[in-house]
This record gives structure tokens, sequence and C-alpha cells, in this order.
């Protein structure tokens, strides 16, 4: 099945397609750039590859069996993957592949099949940019605390191999590709699923600006900081320059990366429209081979992080949903759930993700997580390239990106710097101390938003390592607008909705039987609150909910229409 991991994209946030616009007048090296957010709202429809499907078959087999059904259904191996043990088949446009897919299922020599589903992608250093722009890092409300886990380990994530699934990495001098200038690791065992070979190289961006948040070079007087930043880095390639791959080169990728070291695993990536159980409660079944890889992984002490989504739903996306891996929703400068980000029942943790629509530490760019990459979006440099003759692959920026893409390396690399002090933890254990030291938001406990709180660096190190953390600090403060909507003429009105909009960010509830509504855990701020009801005109007020008076009652009387 051929899943376009949802690059939770901050593709989110490439860069304007416009070359030569940097809009950052900082005069550093490496220019600061930002990016456009329309990638942000992700499609919920899952998507499929026209004319392919996925089919394992049973380990065994000889070969004249399985050339002999193909050819009966007429199939054509497009690719063969050995770990795996999984098949891309491709079919004729005119083939009708819900019953090619039946007869598959019903052959006694197929453990597995179905579509395949698209995938898209989703101490304090003395580093150029790090203050004021990298906030996500800081032992602050909003930021990790990596600054205390770094004063409390020595080896920074040395000896742990972080596999980075996504679009490649700037790693290497190579064709028209050259090594990120910030980024001088230790590369192991890079694979690129899409071309068979070693030279994963990113062609897009969004893999580089991952890698620089697990392991950015730091303290070296240079753009920006990364918070494992002596780990080593394995490069797998299964993301085209659009964004976009297929779930065999993912299942391979998986089981490519246990095999050749990998302790953790960052997937910034998903399939839009999946995660939801089937009819026996299982989840990510409809992506063939996936739960496979994913137990695979786990099943030999490695940890997996992905990205949640980037909907703004209620169901984490396919790989994050699956119950071995850690998801990862994201959240602003405030530390308050970011308005793009997929919550539900599968989400485990929060991480700065960044929100490109507000400036809240006034550094004046939008609050996005600021990382070395390209300075151009993927089509530009493309089409430049191909066309034109002119390479702009090695043209770097510090670039604004945000998504749940974004705060899932934030826990990857936080996982390294925990494997480095404690390698022989499981995946169990590195679980166990992200959630048990986050800082709990939103409901008390897990909630659907938040998961178990947000990251904390600092204290889940200090906890690997056998030592007491230090209490969380307080989250920020919050407030509740409460009240009443009735009709002129003072009937209450139940079923009338309420938006409550503070900045880009828009809240919403509606009204009981008795008219009431509550809307809780508000962070403070000024508020445009609108109460609308079926046969009656509208109304909105102003409030502000603030430090010394965070809680509010606002009640409205709305005239029916057509009266005065």
């Amino acid at each position: 099945m051929r899943i376009i991991a949802s690059f939770f994209l901050a593709l989110n946030f490439l860069l304007s397609a416009q070359l030569g616009q940097v809009f950052a007048q900082v005069q550093q090296p490496l220019p600061i750039v930002e990016g456009a957010d329309h990638h942000l709202v992700q499609s919920r429809a899952i998507q499929r590859a026209e004319g392919q499907l996925i089919v394992k078959f049973r380990r065994g087999t000889p070969a004249s069996p399985i050339d002999g059904l193909n050819a009966v259904l007429g199939a054509r191996i497009l690719k063969f993957h050995p770990l795996s043990g999984i098949h891309r088949l491709g079919f004729p446009s005119t083939a009708n592949l819900a019953q090619i897919l039946a007869a598959f299922r019903n052959s006694a020599i197929v453990e597995e099949a179905g579509y395949n589903y698209i995938l898209r992608a989703f101490s304090i250093p003395n580093d150029t940019y790090y203050q004021p722009y990298q906030w996500n890092f800081y032992n602050t409300a909003g930021g990790i605390w990596a600054e205390q886990a770094w004063d409390a380990t020595a080896k920074k994530g040395q000896d742990v191999s972080v596999a980075i699934i996504d679009t490649g990495v700037a790693f290497e001098n190579y064709g028209p590709f050259i090594q990120a200038p910030d980024l001088n690791k230790t590369f192991v065992f890079s694979r690129n699923f899409l071309t068979d070979d070693e030279h994963a190289n990113d062609d897009n961006g969004h893999g580089t600006h991952v890698a620089g948040t697990i392991a950015q070079d730091t303290n070296n007087n240079l753009a920006t900081a990364g918070i494992a930043y002596q780990a080593k880095i394995m490069p797998l390639k299964i993301l085209g320059y659009d964004g976009s791959g297929s779930s065999d080169d993912l299942n391979e990728a998986l089981f490519y990366a246990v095999t050749n070291g990998a302790k953790v695993i960052n997937m910034s990536l998903g399939f839009p429209g999946t995660g939801s159980p089937d009819g026996s409660g299982q989840v990510c079944t409809e992506i063939t081979g996936l739960n496979a890889a994913l137990q695979y992984a786990y099943d030999h002490n490695v940890v997996v992080v992905a990205a949640a989504g980037n909907d703004s739903g209620n169901v984490v996306n396919c790989p994050a949903a699956y119950p071995t891996v850690i998801a990862v929703g994201a959240t602003r400068y405030d530390g308050q759930r970011a308005s793009y980000s997929t919550g539900g029942a599968a989400l485990d943790i929060a991480a700065p993700g960044g929100d490109p629509n507000v400036d809240q530490n006034g550094d004046g760019y939008g609050d996005g997580i600021l990382q070395v990459t390209y300075c151009y979006d993927a089509e530009t440099m493309a089409l430049y390239y191909e066309i034109l003759g002119i390479n702009l692959y090695t043209e770097f920026c510090s670039a604004f990106y945000a998504g749940t893409s974004m705060a899932t390396p934030h826990v990857t690399g936080t996982v390294a710097l925990i494997l480095s002090e404690k390698p022989d933890a499981t995946p169990d254990q590195v679980r166990t101390y992200l959630q048990s030291t986050a800082r709990d938001y939103g409901f008390a406990g897990w909630d659907a938003s938040y998961g178990w709180g947000l990251l904390n660096a600092g204290a889940a190190v200090m906890m690997a390592q056998g030592g007491t953390p230090p209490p969380p600090p307080p989250p920020p403060p919050t407030g509740s607008i409460r009240g009443v909507v009735r009709s002129t003429t003072g009937v209450v009105l139940s079923g009338a909705k309420i938006t409550a909009k503070v900045g880009s960010t828009t809240y919403s509830a509606t009204t009981s039987s008795t008219g009431s509504y509550l809307l809780s855990n508000l962070p403070l701020g000024t508020y445009s609150v609108t109460a609308s009801a079926n046969a009656y005109s509208s109304q909105t007020k102003s409030v502000a909910l603030t430090t010394s008076a965070p809680n509010a009652t606002v009640d409205f009387a709305l005239a029916k229409k057509g009266k005065k």
C-alpha cells in the first residue's frame, strides 16, 4: 500500500518560491527566512496509489507459485523488499483492483495484501541564533527544558544512532548536493529507498530541518543548536521532493533501521485519514505490513517516535497511532496546543511545533521552529536545476517551519539523550521517563489534546539517570468563559453556538438545555465571543482574561430575526 505519509508537513512551512526572496534583515551567516503555513491543514482522506497493490507472500513460498499467481492476476512486480518480504505490484488501468485484491487475500500463499497508500511528510549554547529565536529549547513554560538536560548529561546523545525516515538529509557532497554547513555529524548506513542506493540526499528540506532539531552542531558559534548534538544520524530517504512516498518503502526502511543498529527512529510523516480502529479494535491494519514493521522495531528494543498529524482532528494518524509508537502533538510558544495539532486517544505527549500566525515571544518572526535547511522550496529548487541549470541545493538558511513534524524531533532528540545515559533502556522504560515527567497541561492527567503533557527533557534525562527530577514548572495560567444565552424575551436558548476567538485560534461550545455554556483551559488574552442560534441574530462581545481576572462571565440576549 502506498501511503502518502503526510509530511505533517512541515512542508507545512516551506519557504517562498520567489528566487532570492529572503525575509530577514539579520546580518549573520545563514540568514533567517520565514515559510508559508498553507500546508498545516492536511486532507483527512486516505489516498491510494493508482493501479498498485502491496502483497506479502508467506515466507518460504517458492518463486514458481508466486510468479504463477501474479501472472494469472495480471500483476507485474514494481519492487521487492527483502527485509520486510513485501512486493509492490502494478496493474493495468483497466484492472478491477478490488477483485484482484480479494483473490490475493484468498490465496493460501499470501500472508497479507492491501492497497498501496500514500504517506506524506508530519548549559546554554553559544550558537548565533539560539537567543532569542530557539525558544522551543528554553527552560520556560513553552520550552522543553533542553538546557537542564544538557547540564545533566555529558554525553549529549553520544553512541546513539538515530534513524530519520524522511525526505533525506543534506549530509554529503554528491552531485548537486552538499553537506549542510551546521550539520557536521557522524552519518551511518544512509539509504535512499527511491533509488536503491546509499545517497539519501534531501531534495526537499524537510528531513534536514528535522535532523537539525535532533542533532544540529551546537556550541560552535554558528546558526542554531540541536538537542542530542553528539548522536549519529542514519538518513533514510523514502519521500520524494514533493514530500510523498510509498508505504512499502516505509516498511522496508523500518526493518533496515533496526537491522543496522538504530536505537531510535524519527518519523515526521504519516498517512492522512488513518488511525481509526477496525472491527477488531486494531489500528493501521489498512496499511499492509506496517504493523509488522513497527512491532519488529519494538521487539528489537528500538524506540519509534512519530508525528500525530496536522489536521486539527481527534484521530491520531498512522504510524503514530500504533500502540508501541510514541505519538507526538504540537504546542505553541505559550505551551498551549497548536490549532493544527491532531489529538485523540493514541496521543502520548506534546512538544513545541510552533505557530507561524503569532509572535508571542516578540522576536519579530512568527513563532516557528528554527533550524538550518534550504533557503528555497522544493519545487523552485527542482525547476531551477532541471530547466535553468542553476543549483540552489547549495543555498542554506536558518528557516522557521511549523507542525507536528517539527514537534516530533524534540522527543526523538530527548530519547537519544536518555539512551546515551542508559543504553539498555527498553522502549517501555523510555516511554515512562517521558510521560511521567511531562508537564501536565489541559485536563489533569492524560487528555486527548496533550497526551501526558508537554515534554520536559531535563526531568526525563535526570529520571533516566536515577536521580530525582526537579518538580515541573507550573503551566502558564489559563482562564474560562461561561455564561447563559437567552432570547430578548428571557427564554433560554439550548443548542446555541458559542465561539471565542483570540488571535488566530478559535474555541467553541454549545449551550446546554439550561442555555449555559463553559469554555475552560483558555490561554489568557482578549477574546471576541460570539453567540448564534437558529432564527436569531448573532451577538458578539469582547472580554479580557488576565492574570488578576482569569475567569469571566459573558451572557447573551439574542433578538429574534425580523423583530426589533
